[in-house]
């Protein structure tokens, strides 16, 4: 894991990143995408981003990555 990626998620506690984790499961699944593919990897990486924006409920995290839009909480 690169020295950025370990910073990231040093500030999210294993509680927070077990639902980001469920999260991007559950949009994953939906969507029908696995999880090594490049779009699951860009939501990946929308999910921590909402989470750090201030994003903390595991419903309102799903259906911002459902969403066709880009909303970013700010």
């Amino acid at each position: 894991m690169h020295t950025e990626n370990r910073k990231v998620l040093a500030d999210i506690s294993p509680e927070e990143l077990s639902m980001l984790q469920r999260v991007f499961n559950d949009v994953c699944g939906r969507k029908g995408w696995a999880i090594d593919s490049p779009a699951a990897t860009e939501d990946a990486a929308r999910v921590i981003h909402l989470f750090q924006h201030g994003v903390r409920s595991e419903i309102k995290l799903t259906r911002m990555l459902m969403s066709d839009t880009d909303a970013i909480a700010s």
